[in-house]
């Protein structure tokens, strides 16, 4: 339902001890990003939260259209 991901490390972040890493998928329109939310998003996120440190995990979405510049 993606066609593309980066994972990103951040390379700044409010505590300097702190290592913070975001996750960007590419989908081809808005409605393919909600059906992977909706389908496996959910489940992946709560997955990978469990497999860390779930107190220390925050995920979020952040629907964007790309814009031509």
């Amino acid at each position: 339902m993606y066609v593309g991901a980066m994972l990103m490390r951040l390379s700044e972040t409010p505590d300097p001890a702190a290592e913070a890493y975001a996750l960007h998928l590419r989908t081809d329109d808005v409605a393919g990003g909600r059906k992977w939310i909706e389908t496996q998003g959910c489940d992946l996120l709560g997955h990978l939260a469990s497999e860390l440190e779930p107190e220390r995990v925050l995920y979020f979405t952040t629907p964007m259209e790309e814009i031509e510049i």
